[in-house]
């Protein structure tokens, strides 16, 4: 199959390698007014365009930074509080390229990146990631219900979701993830052992009409007799494996007018075969793609978390800090993780690093890059008294510090403040 291309794919290529290679022209200095609580922080504020910063992580962060998450413009032709009007689809897709292309340098060698995009975006996405990362380490595509669905009545569908595509640099270096399980799967442990601890008992046969032999043999129940699975039925496990579990005490014969086992002769019998399942004590389970409403919330709650903020909202579609810290939670072996967000507006990465770190006593850092742009006007953000989004998000670090320390005295936060040495060209 061969390599897929678009307009003005080449000369951005060429342009990209240029640029890689006159990057240690690209440097920044710390502007120490604007840092706040710096003289040990490991966290970095970067005030400059995107392109710029990433250059100039190539000298300390290449293959350092195991998360970055993303939020890009969508291409709507809209104006938010930032710039979302590119000219073409290839446009915006170049634009992303070049900065993606960089950013995957940054990462680790089992590295994840979560980028958030709308539905009419996305197949554009999915085309610009499997160029830069490749089919093979594609993971998920995660859907997050980011509304109600409620507001004016589209005349055909009410759009309440966005998606989240997660891709790693190497899908072959990360470990197996897990997340929390959510209350409905916990409530289903209702049994208690002589331990405290608490199990569920599951039906040892399950519905299942492929012809699995080694899933349908006898099993001796405590009367001396020998059952099997009926039609339509397979055990859960393979011989030894049930053996296992029977030396382990997980195993329970129970008599019940509704079995789905016979005789060896294919007479009905009341035995049943239950195994326990235990509730680990991390309460974790394997990740699905519809990410659970009860962990990642709504915009709504984004909507709150700026009121507490700043008394008012100021920023359209940022998202809650509750659905950064659950992606972020995904991440296998990230207790000390460096987190990347070079789109980063409001500023609700550094935000959900903090809150996770306290709360888990954990120690990740985060690096966040938000141009100088202006504030357009009559915007929610100048009407509040910033006059740029980097002023924005700065504000945003400091008071959400704050707020997480009169929860947790222990922890403390602060940041380097970066921005560019001298002026140059913008390429992209």
């Amino acid at each position: 199959m061969g390599v897929f291309t678009w307009e003005g794919k080449d000369k951005v290529l060429s342009e990209l390698n240029l640029l890689l290679k006159n990057q240690s022209k690209f440097s920044f200095t710390e502007n120490k007014v604007k840092s706040f609580n710096s003289e040990d922080a490991k966290n970095l504020y970067i005030e400059s365009d995107n392109l710029y910063a990433l250059l100039f992580l190539q000298k300390d962060y290449k293959d350092k930074i195991k998360i970055i998450y993303i939020d890009p413009p969508y291409n709507t032709g809209k104006k938010f509080t930032y710039a979302d009007n590119f000219q073409t689809k290839t446009e915006w897709m170049n634009y992303l390229y070049v900065r993606l292309s960089l950013a995957k340098n940054l990462l680790t060698d089992d590295g994840l990146i979560f980028i958030s995009i709308d539905d009419k975006t996305c197949p554009y996405l999915r085309i610009i990631l499997d160029e830069i990362f490749g089919t093979k380490n594609f993971i998920s595509t995660l859907v997050w219900n980011n509304s109600t669905g409620g507001g004016l009545r589209k005349k055909h569908i009410n759009t309440s979701h966005e998606y989240i595509v997660l891709y790693a640099k190497d899908k072959t270096k990360v470990k197996p993830m897990a997340a929390p399980m959510p209350e409905k799967a916990k409530k289903m442990y209702e049994y208690k052992d002589a331990d405290g601890r608490f199990f569920r008992y599951q039906q040892f046969a399950w519905k299942n009409k492929t012809d699995a032999k080694r899933q349908k043999y006898p099993i001796k129940t405590p009367d001396g007799n020998f059952i099997i699975p009926k039609a339509g039925y397979i055990y859960r496990f393979v011989e030894k494996s049930f053996f296992n579990l029977l030396e382990k005490n997980l195993i329970e014969f129970k008599k019940s007018d509704k079995s789905v086992f016979t005789d060896i002769k294919g007479r009905p019998t009341k035995w049943t075969i239950y195994v326990k399942t235990y509730l680990e004590k991390k309460e974790e389970t394997v990740p699905k793609s519809l990410l659970p409403a009860e962990y990642v919330k709504t915009n709504i709650q984004s909507v709150y978390a700026q009121k507490v903020l700043f008394g008012a909202k100021i920023f359209d579609y940022a998202k809650p800090v509750s659905l950064l810290k659950y992606l972020f939670k995904l991440v296998p072996n990230s207790d000390d993780a460096v987190v990347l967000d070079f789109f980063s507006g409001s500023a609700t990465t550094a935000h959900a690093v903090m809150e996770l770190n306290a709360e888990l006593n954990e120690n990740r850092k985060f690096i966040l890059v938000q141009r100088g742009e202006p504030c357009p006007k009559d915007s929610p953000a100048l009407k509040a008294g910033f006059k740029t989004i980097a002023e924005l998000g700065r504000e945003r670090i400091i008071r959400a510090s704050a707020l997480i320390q009169k929860r947790f005295t222990q922890k403390t936060f602060g940041f380097k403040y970066l921005e560019l040495s001298g002026e140059q060209d913008l390429i992209f």
